[in-house]
Parts: structure tokens; sequence; C-alpha cells
């Protein structure tokens, strides 16, 4: 395990407003520094010098966060920024250094200036496969749908279109029991899941904070929570509710499809909110 460190550039002399280091934990030797060694030798273990300088594309002024596609089994996605879009094409492994890019999406002669890509990193354990998706909305097309393609690395067919999609998914994917997700954020606000096996997407049941849908609802997000696909729901000036969707048969590796579908929802922490309403 370890973790990913970025340290701040000057963005008009390096190009780039981030340098993204990996630090692994420390080993049996450095762990054991005897509390009388000089402060310098501990200093240089703990130092910058000591972690791994990971090779990445430029990452602009914008958070660092918001390039962070995700992560599988160490090997981390970046979205690269170009034509007014963010592009999930940059794959990196911090630990061996290896990285790749993938080819970049193009929109054509006549594409519109009003775009946008959404998409999701995830790992099929069935065929040990990680594939990245991610999905193009032409905001001036007479029917707003999704152009999905998929990209499975290592297979040499590059970018694969999977056809079009209604649901209309605006934030990155969280992957989770083999699955891609988002929220649909129209009306219904669906949480939709892409099946990487069978390269589908399907609908799930939504949490109740979701199917409510108060009128306070100020704010609803996926996250990934001890292993667990979460709905973060701030209902302002009442509460912020944690929904986790889980398995109670805790069966591995099991399926939404199963006949023995036995996921449900169910909420792990209720904050009171202690802000101004």
């Amino acid at each position: 395990m370890g973790l990913l460190f970025s340290i701040g550039l000057d963005y008009d002399k390096c190009g780039s407003a981030v340098q993204l280091y990996y630090g692994g934990q420390y080993d049996h030797e450095i762990n054991n520094i005897d509390d009388d060694d000089d402060d310098d030798k501990h200093n240089d273990y703990s130092s910058y010098k000591t972690l791994t300088k990971i090779d990445h594309p430029p990452i602009t002024e914008r958070p660092l966060f918001d390039l962070m596609l995700g992560s599988c089994n160490g090997l981390v996605c970046f979205f690269v920024p170009h034509d007014g879009m963010d592009d999930p094409i940059y794959i990196c492994n911090p630990i061996t250094g290896e990285y790749v890019y993938l080819p970049r999406f193009t929109c054509g002669k006549h594409a519109s200036s009003h775009h946008k890509l959404v998409g999701g990193f995830g790992y099929l354990h069935s065929t040990n496969e990680y594939k990245v998706v991610r999905t193009y909305y032409d905001y001036d097309e007479p029917s707003l749908v999704g152009h999905v393609q998929v990209y499975t690395l290592g297979d040499g067919n590059g970018w694969r279109n999977k056809g079009d999609t209604t649901h209309f998914i605006g934030s990155s994917g969280v992957f989770a029991n083999g699955y891609l997700h988002w929220i649909d954020i129209g009306a219904k606000k669906n949480i939709v899941a892409f099946d990487l096996a069978e390269e589908e997407f399907r609908l799930l049941p939504s949490p109740p904070c979701l199917l409510l849908r108060s009128r306070n609802l100020v704010y609803f997000s996926l996250q990934l929570l001890g292993g667990c696909l979460c709905v973060v729901c701030i209902d302002k000036g009442k509460c912020v509710d944690i929904w986790a969707l889980k398995n109670k048969k805790k069966k591995k590796n099991s399926s939404y499809d199963d006949e023995d579908n036995s996921w449900s929802w169910s909420r792990e922490f209720s904050i009171a909110w202690e802000g101004p309403d």
C-alpha cells in the first residue's frame, strides 16, 4: 500500500501546477530507526526525495482530485484536458513507473463547443482485464444522448463503440462490485450501473434519500466507503445521510442479477445538521 503525493509547482515555469509522487509504506528498517539517531538521518527518510516521481501529463491549475478518475489494484487513471473536455486517457502504475496514453477522443469537424465527456475506470475479475469507459454528450444535438466507448487495456482493439445511452450521467463513475456506477442527474435520479462483463447499462434501486427527493436536498453523490457503494445525501437544515449498498448474504463476486439477489440499501450514518439553515 502507499499514497499519492502532489507537490505544487510554478505553473508558468513548469507548464504544470502539480508534480505527483508515490510513497510506499516505510519498510521494517526505517520503522525501527532509533529515537537517538540524528535528525538529518530521520528527515532523509521522510523527505520528498525518498518518493518515486511519476511521469504524467501536465496538470492544470484545477484541483488534483478533479483530474483523477479512479484507481484499481495499484493502477491510477487520470483525465487529460483537451478541446474543452476531460478525457480519461492516462493510466499509470506509481510503483513501477509504467504508464500508457490511450487515444484521444476526436469530435469531428462539425463538433459543438458545448460538449462533455464522462468517464469510469474498473477491473473485471473474471477475465483479469482493466477497462475504461467514456461517454460523450453533445448538448447541441436535437436529443441529448450519450455515445459510449470502452477501452480494454492490452487487447489491441482500441476504443470500441458501444452504442448510445439515454442516461444523463454528469460525474465520474464509481467502481464497486464489478460495475461502474453513476447517478443519472435527470428528474428521477436513478442509480445507473455499467456491467464490465456484458458492457451494458442497467438500473439499480435508489436509496430512500433519492426517492423522497426533499426540496431541501442540496447535495448527493456516489462514493466508495469500506468497499461498499454509498450515496451521500445532504438535506439542508436536517441531516447528512450516508446509505450503503450491501449484499446481506456476503457472497463474493455476487452479481446484481443473481436469482437470490440480496442487495439492499441501508443507512449507515445519519449526522444531524449543525450549520446554518
